[in-house]
């Protein structure tokens, strides 16, 4: 792999929108904990920001620390910005530091519980992708991760650190965000096996590739039985089921498409999808259109 200390703009544009997937989502997750409670307003959008800005360095952290691996593979050296950058450690740390300065003011302008919010997110940073703890290489933790932080935690965020009461849609939104944030995890370990198997351990490595495609499936129809649970109930408000259609392609394609990874065109059209639409809820509670 060859380095350059000088990237292209379009080497610097892939870091920004790098894994657009994962932080679009985080954008999206935490935009739906503040607007079912009727926080999505000027006083919290920076905590919006804060959290979308955070989960984007966490995937940048995890390319940062997986580099010495997704060099020995095309296809994911291409897709880490730090495989193909070589970016000094202390302009890594120092880019670091100012943004999570600013990040923490956001947190700690809501008291205690947001800095202990803000502790947690960086400690789990940190440890999942850092030696020696690393625990997307410790089979059964790394699923356990996934599915408490990636997806569910921007939520809790933004029902928690705003300081807002309990209502039922939130148990069942967190118990969805669980199963699709594990069944996602379950998915990236399976696309990368032949890779990673090489190098790392993971769960989908110590529990075989022929048990967790099945896994997948299972948690999959979990998933499914619980959002249409959601509906029947009346418990998913009206406005929240366009995301559920935008999803169900990428559910159905894990039933049909046998051992072929998942489809990386098919992820990043439902994110556009879901960010537009994002952006319609945002006009919609913005102008008082629409009013919890």
């Amino acid at each position: 792999m060859t380095y350059t200390t000088y990237p292209s703009r379009g080497r610097w544009l892939s870091l920004i929108i790098n894994h657009a997937d994962a932080w679009g989502l985080t954008c999206t997750i935490t935009s739906l904990g503040l607007i079912l409670h009727g926080n999505f307003t000027l006083q919290h959008i920076p905590l919006l920001l804060a959290v979308t800005v955070s989960y984007w360095m966490g995937f940048a952290v995890n390319d940062y620390f997986d580099a010495k691996y997704d060099g020995a593979d095309v296809k994911k050296a291409s897709r880490n910005f730090f495989c193909q950058v070589h970016v000094p450690k202390e302009m890594l740390f120092g880019s670091v530091l100012l943004i999570q300065v600013v990040v923490f003011i956001v947190f700690a302008s809501y008291g205690m519980r947001g800095v202990l919010m803000y502790a947690v997110a960086i400690l789990v940073m940190w440890a999942y992708s850092a030696s020696p703890i690393r625990l997307k290489n410790r089979p059964g933790l790394d699923l356990l991760t996934h599915a408490l932080f990636v997806q569910t935690f921007p939520y809790w965020v933004a029902i928690a650190v705003p300081k807002t009461s309990w209502d039922r849609i939130d148990g069942g939104l967190l118990l969805m965000f669980i199963l699709a944030s594990l069944a996602a995890q379950l998915e990236q370990q399976v696309r990368d096996f032949h890779v990673d198997s090489q190098f790392e351990s993971n769960f989908t490595i110590w529990f075989g590739l022929k048990p967790t495609r099945l896994l997948l499936k299972f948690i999959t129809t979990l998933l499914g039985i619980h959002v249409i649970a959601m509906i029947v109930l009346g418990v998913l408000p009206t406005f929240l089921l366009p995301y559920i259609l935008i999803a169900m392609p990428i559910m159905l394609h894990r039933f049909v498409r046998g051992k072929r990874n998942r489809s990386e065109s098919l992820v990043r059209f439902s994110v556009i999808l879901s960010l537009a639409y994002t952006l319609i809820v945002w006009v919609g509670v913005l102008s008082g259109y629409y009013v919890v």
